[in-house]
């Protein structure tokens, strides 16, 4: 069991009084070599399979935490990060085979790419033509970067910008044409699916497909140069704001007279929502831990 081997290499590790570094890497390593699986379709990962994986992490966690807590081991905010990592990758990984009914996926996937594109088009401030959608970026920003009083202007940022409202402007304006970039890949979707198939519709795993879509524009925006010098506790709530904003706004506004599509449209936005919530919150730990050893 993987519980039972990571157990064993911790009191190994412990027993030649290892650095912090060493268990962090073994954290590290373990997180990565499931990563992939956690992300996996169920055609490239059968239901059963991420059944029997998701029980493997959740023991492990469970058990991890349990001995290392009764014991004298000094890093606990390592082992923190590596179980909280397992635990949202096991939420994750039920919600990737979650479907919604046939007869709805396309109108399901119009229906919320309508609202991303009314929110991407309407004008909130006449004045500076910032869209409703930048506004909201402008929001999930600031936000965290007045909580951690984050200092935004240094030595080589302000030669290209005079102040932080022009750099947080920047910043809004790249995450909503990030925003927008991730909706023209997913009103590809229905062309995709009948490519591959004559007449055929799309997977009922839409929520998935979203998500996938939506996790490559997550690491395309954070490799931007201006976003490279924001700190994860920036980053992060940053992201989920902006999906909780953007979850809130399509439910205030589904509108639907058509129940049974309003139902699946619902489910399909939460559930994508959710998965990449789920996702960024991993990613922020595996970040954690391998800055970690960064300082070492």
């Amino acid at each position: 069991m993987l519980s039972q081997t990571v157990i064993q290499t911790i009191t190994v590790l412990q027993g030649v009084r290892a650095e912090k570094e060493a268990y962090i890497h073994l954290y590290l390593v373990l997180l990565l070599l499931v990563f992939p699986l956690i992300v996996a379709s169920d055609d490239e990962l059968p239901v059963v399979a991420k059944s029997k994986l998701r029980h493997i992490l959740n023991t492990c966690a469970a058990e991890v935490e349990s001995v290392i807590l009764n014991s004298a081991f000094f890093d606990l905010t390592s082992l923190s990060s590596f179980t909280k990592a397992l635990k949202k990758m096991v939420s994750l990984n039920e919600m990737t085979s979650c479907t919604i009914k046939a007869n709805c996926t396309d109108r399901a996937l119009k229906q919320s790419m309508s609202y991303v594109e009314s929110v991407a088009n309407s004008i909130e401030d006449k004045f500076t033509g910032r869209s409703n959608l930048e506004q909201i970026c402008v929001e999930a920003i600031v936000k965290p970067i007045n909580a951690y009083n984050f200092t935004l202007i240094d030595e080589t940022s302000a030669k290209d910008y005079h102040d932080a409202t022009e750099i947080i402007s920047t910043l809004a304006k790249a995450l909503a044409e990030n925003v927008i970039s991730a909706k023209d890949r997913m009103m590809m979707l229905p062309q995709i699916a009948r490519t591959k198939e004559v007449g055929g519709g799309m997977a009922q795993d839409l929520p998935y497909q979203l998500f996938k879509i939506s996790s490559e524009k997550f690491h395309e925006i954070t490799a931007d140069p201006l976003f490279l010098k924001l700190p994860v506790p920036i980053i992060t709530p940053a992201v989920i704001h902006l999906i909780s904003s953007m979850q809130y706004g399509h439910f205030q506004n589904t509108g639907l007279h058509d129940t049974e599509l309003a139902e699946e449209t619902s489910k399909c936005w939460w559930y994508f929502c959710c998965m990449i919530q789920e996702y960024v919150g991993i990613i922020s730990e595996v970040v954690t831990l391998s800055q970690a050893v960064a300082q070492w």
